[in-house]
């Protein structure tokens, strides 16, 4: 018994090193809800949002991983984005803090299309706790007692451009530095690469559909692609389904009250042998966006404002007072 339960800590333990960082930083199962998790170029797309969410998989399963976020979007001078974020994130004797500050700047392509680049700094810290499970092995550094990790100063990168009504298309590399989170265990962080895609379109003066499709893929880590799907009614209440072919499939449900205050949900069902023991995986978010002005897209994925090109006033000169002057009277023989 005592072997199997080391088999199991050892596995898992590794697993959850090798692949916390991909996951306190993406949440795949929260893309549309909090998209600048992924990438850093999106912040400022939500304006003045405070964003809380929670994710649960495997549930059922003890030490499955869980993950919880508090993030604060904001714009400045109508093109500087902000977004800063906690994120506390647990998987099986492994636990991992995470604050993560991103600034982007927005750049007007054309009166409609913007083009954004943005950086994350991460400060991290990751703690391996073996609770009351008797497993000492003196031969097993991992094994052999509590640990606490190297806290880890890492960046993001990424690039978007988007059409705020309409589309988004991005990518984005997470841990640009690859380096170790514990003195003693030789697996490292890993870069990881994301492509990432949004498109709204109307159906009718009350239907809409909202899609995504993301994909993550690292040296470490498996190609993840993700694909969702969302009708919306009024651009109040959305329902949907998302698929990731390796992984789950589920359905999720996004409801925006009084232009302030958004509800998303997602529920889904593992696509692996992990389905034998769970069932179970929860996605839940809830956000509030301060402030008197309306935003300016009226889309679940982007509800900015002071990121849309305003049209351009006509300035009134002299000159042009007095050309209109002279046309407006009438001529004289």
């Amino acid at each position: 018994m005592k072997q199997i339960r080391q088999s199991i800590l050892t596995l898992l333990g590794m697993t959850c090193m090798l692949q916390m960082q991909a996951q306190i930083n993406s949440g795949n199962n929260q893309f549309l809800f909090n998209p600048a998790g992924i990438n850093p170029a999106i912040a400022g797309l939500m304006n003045n949002q405070l964003q809380l969410g929670y994710e649960a998989r495997w549930v059922g399963i003890q030490g499955a991983p869980q993950t919880v976020f508090l993030a604060y979007d904001r714009v400045f001078s109508e093109n500087t984005g902000w977004n800063a974020a906690v994120y506390s994130d647990h998987a099986g004797p492994v636990s991992t803090v995470a604050l993560s500050n991103a600034f982007a700047y927005h750049l007007n392509l054309s009166s409609t299309v913007n083009l954004s680049m943005g950086m994350k700094h991460v400060l991290s810290q990751s703690y391996l706790s073996l609770g009351n499970q008797k497993v000492t092995d003196n031969d097993d550094i991992l094994l052999s007692g509590n640990l606490n990790g190297i806290p880890v100063n890492n960046f993001d990168a990424g690039l978007s451009v988007y059409k705020p009504d309409q589309f988004l298309i991005g990518m984005s590399c997470s841990n640009l530095i690859p380096q170790k989170r514990y003195r003693f265990i030789q697996a490292t962080e890993q870069p990881v690469l994301s492509m990432h895609a949004w498109y709204n379109t109307a159906i009718n003066n009350h239907l809409s559909i909202e899609a995504t499709a993301l994909a993550n893929v690292a040296t470490n880590i498996p190609l993840n692609i993700q694909f969702s799907g969302m009708l919306v009614l009024d651009k109040t209440l959305g329902v949907g389904i998302d698929f990731s072919p390796s992984n789950q499939i589920g359905a999720m449900v996004y409801i925006k009250t009084k232009d302030r205050l958004n509800l998303f949900y997602n529920y889904n069902l593992p696509a692996t042998q992990i389905f034998a023991v769970s069932k179970q995986n929860h996605a839940i978010g809830l956000s509030y966006r301060f402030g008197k002005d309306p935003a300016a897209s009226k889309t679940f994925f982007i509800q900015s404002y002071g990121l849309v090109k305003k049209p351009a006033k006509l300035a009134v000169t002299p000159a042009t007072q007095n050309v209109k002057t002279e046309t407006a009277q009438p001529k004289t023989k």
